[in-house]
């Protein structure tokens, strides 16, 4: 797929939660909003996407269902691209990688501390032990590839640390609970919580 440049009118909406695309879109012109439920509170969030800002991207490169409705806030011109067009693009201008990073930190941190309240009473924790939790927070609510993706990442992250043997057991777990029942289904996982 070329990119291209789309019209929308206010209100428009660009794509659902849950919808599945590798693309990746600039704002030309005009603004789009974000909107998700925060895992916390269960509110509401909207964030503003204006002129120059990229949306999508996370969903988009790793090829997950997106985790927020897109819409158009006032008439605007958004640039649609291809993950490989995406990629050529980022690889040409190190000044988006940047930006792009220093988003996706803050991200990360906020979405680490909130899972990180879900799943303990400790409001500090080690990254190591905070990864973790986030792999087990995806396991319980049964989103078994996100859970996967997670303790694949805190093994390669953290691989001697003493948490790894359990998170190689949950890789066996998630994989098999996804191979029965697909994401959202089957039981509740019934599993040992570990101490940190």
């Amino acid at each position: 797929m070329a990119s291209r440049i789309i019209n929308y009118p206010s209100n428009a909406i660009i794509y659902f939660n849950g919808d599945k695309s590798n693309s990746v879109y600039l704002v030309k012109e005009g603004q789009v909003t974000l909107e998700y439920t925060d895992i916390e509170t269960g509110s509401l969030v909207q964030d503003t996407i204006n002129t120059g800002e990229f949306f999508g991207v996370k969903s988009g490169l790793i090829r997950f269902p997106r985790e927020e409705d897109a819409r158009v806030s006032q008439k605007s011109q958004v640039i649609e691209f291809s993950t490989d067009e995406f990629e050529q693009l980022i690889t040409k201008n190190t000044n988006i990688i940047l930006k792009m990073l220093k988003s996706f930190s803050n991200q990360l941190r906020r979405t680490g501390k909130q899972m990180q309240k879900l799943v303990t009473n400790k409001t500090e924790t080690d990254p190591a032990s905070g990864l973790f939790l986030i792999g087990d927070y995806y396991y319980k609510t049964k989103k078994y590839t996100k859970a996967s993706t997670v303790y694949k990442r805190f093994l390669a992250c953290y691989g001697t640390h003493p948490l790894a043997e359990h998170a190689k057991k949950r890789i066996i777990e998630v994989k098999e609970a996804y191979e029965n029942f697909g994401d959202g289904g089957g039981p509740t996982p019934n599993f040992e919580n570990v101490t940190f």
